[in-house]
């Protein structure tokens, strides 16, 4: 599958994000956010720059 778009996100602080596969965590001070994107064909990663 090639690459069609490239986005990048910048969490703030204070705010933990987990990304196990297609399943994405965001915890923060507002509470606890879990979305499944396993319907959807996207690669997911999470970098640290």
């Amino acid at each position: 599958m090639r690459e069609i778009e490239v986005r990048r996100v910048k969490i703030p602080d204070g705010v933990k994000v987990n990304v196990n596969g297609k399943v994405v965590e965001v915890i923060g001070e507002k509470g606890r956010l879990v979305r499944d994107f396993s319907s959807l064909p996207v690669s997911i990663q999470l970098l640290q720059l």
